[in-house]
């Protein structure tokens, strides 16, 4: 997948889950379900997780070793130049000291389903997808915005 088309799929995807609100703390429940979104549509990708001290952060590192970060806006607040809402490119500090994580795994089984009974699925849809299967756990699991 070319530069151009990931981050349209990615901001297609983020937008379907937050819309045109803020990403705080909503990076667990879009960085994983996309994670797996991506290994189904061929997108070699790690879900990886760093310390900042008062939280974690969590992202994908694409095969090349580049980042891809749905939500790295979030940090804008304490960020030196301001970050986009989709951050693709080398690790920036909120990055660093990462490991991986396997929040990805749960989503796979669901979004290799998703992708047979529509194979040609856009951003929006899988993202409209997950929305929804959020959406249907306990309260202060996944806050989304309404």
């Amino acid at each position: 997948m070319k530069d151009a088309d990931l981050l349209q799929f990615v901001s297609e995807f983020r937008a379907s889950i937050i819309g045109d609100n803020d990403s705080a703390w909503m990076c667990a429940a879009i960085s994983g379900p996309l994670c797996a979104a991506l290994e189904v549509k061929g997108v070699s990708s790690q879900l990886m997780e760093s310390d900042l001290g008062e939280c974690n952060h969590v992202f994908i590192q694409l095969h090349d070793g580049r980042i891809l970060d749905p939500t790295a806006d979030q940090f804008n607040w304490c960020s030196a130049s301001p970050l986009p809402g989709v951050y693709l490119g080398p690790e920036a500090i909120i990055h660093t000291n990462a490991v991986p994580s396997q929040h990805a795994e749960c989503w796979k089984p669901l979004l290799r389903e998703f992708k047979r009974f529509a194979p040609q699925y856009s951003a929006a849809e899988v993202g409209s997808m997950v929305r929804s299967t959020l959406a249907t756990l306990p309260a202060g699991i996944c806050e989304l915005p309404n």
